[in-house]
């Protein structure tokens, strides 16, 4: 009998898969209709998801401008940045560039937190596969992450706050990072986490660079070059700041 080999890529492929099949057994697939926003007019969880959507609504009406996240549509006589209204704003610039084709009723609430399900389950994963070597183990573990009390209550409510799977990339790098050799690259995966953040909700951000924090600590505590960890926090900064500048 061939013996059993683990996979890692398939226990993360497997992974997202339950946390897709997780948000459809909890809210259906309605939601994922880009062309329906009843369920959102009525308030399906609380009224900020309105809140969110209207800001995406005038965001994607108003004119260009420059920061990307201006919307003149939106606080008569003076405009506001779609920030404040939670819109997700990485995906409202990017939808915007495609206003003129897309249908006039168009929404993409569903589809980002079924991404935040699929994710989430990802990360849980990738933490858990680092202990256990077992597809069993790894998804029974998903399953407690995927149902957490604090995700269900904020996601379709405070939507962006569904991206908890920052926090499960940034532990999971930095651990990862704390596991190898004196003289392994710096994690630049938690860079990008920091960046991403800003564009999706900048609650994470300073959860993100925690374990930032974390890694320059570790790596003055290995003796490090200066220079990589002067690179290293200097792009922590620039990063997340610049693209906060850029968006508003």
């Amino acid at each position: 009998m061939k013996k059993y080999e683990f996979n890692d890529k398939i226990a993360i492929l497997l992974s997202g898969i339950l946390g897709a099949i997780v948000f459809l057994l909890i809210y259906g697939p309605y939601s994922l209709n880009v062309c329906e926003d009843s369920w959102i007019l009525r308030q399906y969880d609380g009224p900020d998801i309105i809140q969110n959507y209207a800001g995406w609504t005038q965001y994607r009406i108003s004119n260009w401008n420059y920061p990307l996240g201006y919307a003149d549509t939106l606080a008569y006589g003076d405009g506001t940045y779609i920030t404040y209204t939670d819109s997700i704003p990485y995906l409202a610039i990017l939808f915007k560039l495609f206003r003129n084709i897309l249908p006039e009723t168009f929404q993409f609430f569903g589809w980002f937190t079924l991404g935040c399900f699929v994710l989430q389950g990802i990360g849980a994963g990738l933490l858990i596969k680092r202990k256990y070597r077992s597809y069993f183990k790894i998804l029974v573990g998903d399953v407690f992450f995927l149902t957490a009390p604090i995700l269900i209550e904020r996601v379709f409510k405070h939507t962006a706050l569904g991206a908890q799977w920052f926090c499960l990339f940034a532990l999971y790098y930095y651990l990862e990072y704390r596991a190898k050799e004196k003289d392994a690259k710096l994690p630049w995966q938690l860079i990008l986490l920091a960046g991403l953040t800003v564009g999706i909700h900048p609650y994470f951000l300073p959860m993100v660079m925690i374990f930032v924090l974390a890694v320059i600590l570790e790596a003055l505590l290995k003796r490090y070059s200066m220079l990589k960890i002067a690179g290293f926090t200097l792009a922590s900064v620039i990063v997340p700041c610049g693209l906060g500048i850029v968006m508003g």
